[in-house]
């Protein structure tokens, strides 16, 4: 199971996605680090109230569409600052985009991917447990 990239390995290749994952960072089960969240997800995921869902064809190019907006606004963002003189590395790249701006490279936890970034277009909820 693809914890890392989920999106990039999981939601994009099988058009899946997780709801109401019990705690705000999406990791494996060894990293999670407290008996209590662990716990927690057992319960949900016997509960039935943390799932996973394969998407619709109309879900998946909100999602898909939502994921090209965003590198879109990130490839902006990197070419103002290099053109400001704000961030070098993006003016030292042959692209001028950083490889952590590919989504394909990015290493985010799901609480800001799939399941929060379309949860708006789609109506899905994630129950986010504060840091501790």
């Amino acid at each position: 199971m693809y914890y890392n990239n989920f999106d990039s390995h999981i939601m994009q290749v099988y058009k899946v996605v997780i709801e109401n994952w019990p705690i705000w960072k999406f990791c494996r089960p060894s990293d999670i680090g407290s008996c209590n969240k662990i716990q927690l997800v057992i319960n949900a995921f016997q509960s039935r109230a943390a799932r996973f869902r394969k998407l619709t064809d109309v879900e998946y190019e909100l999602w898909m569409q939502d994921q090209f907006q965003k590198t879109m606004g990130s490839i902006l963002d990197t070419e103002k600052r290099a053109v400001d003189g704000a961030d070098p590395l993006a003016a030292s790249t042959s692209t001028g985009v950083p490889s952590a701006l590919d989504p394909m490279c990015s290493d985010q936890v799901l609480a800001s991917t799939p399941v929060t970034n379309m949860s708006s277009a789609i109506g899905l909820t994630v129950s986010e447990d504060t840091p501790s």
